[in-house]
């Protein structure tokens, strides 16, 4: 079975800036979450995601939480390795709610797509919603593994 997870901005940056979450959304994208990706994970984004991204890094550098030089380095980083690569562009322009209903969809209904975010209010509304949510700030590997595994006993 192929495990969608598609990826906010919110949990996208803790990918790539270090804060609360970043262990966890690093442990999420290595081979250490093999317990239960032994078939394909699939790692989603849109042209939202994209766009939030790179402002809220211009953001970061104009609140001096980061520097030029790092915000360049990640913008590299992900366009030149993750965008495409890691990270499959669905639903361009897209809403997440329209994205993730779109994947649902077009998994024919057997599979929901697993939402990762930081962002609480968006997790309760998306839950409300059927999906399955990760938060990587406030949740461990562990507590990410009993969600991914029951999503799988289900579908």
């Amino acid at each position: 079975m192929i495990k969608i997870l598609f990826i906010d901005t919110s949990a996208l940056l803790h990918f790539f800036v270090h804060g609360k979450g970043t262990s966890t959304m690093r442990w999420l994208f290595s081979s250490e979450n093999i317990t239960w990706s032994e078939n394909t994970t699939r790692y989603l984004i849109n042209n939202q995601v994209i766009a939030e991204f790179e402002s809220c890094l211009t953001a970061m550098v104009k609140k001096n939480k980061i520097k030029q030089a790092n915000a360049n380095s990640i913008l590299t980083l992900f366009n030149s390795h993750y965008k495409e690569r890691n990270l499959k562009i669905v639903g361009k322009d897209a809403s997440i709610q329209k994205t993730m209903e779109g994947i649902y969809n077009y998994l024919g209904g057997i599979s929901r797509p697993i939402l990762v975010t930081c962002n609480q209010e968006l997790a309760t509304e998306m839950n409300t919603k059927g999906y399955p949510t990760i938060n990587p700030e406030i949740q461990t590997t562990e507590e990410i593994n009993e969600i991914l595994t029951e999503e799988e006993a289900v579908t």
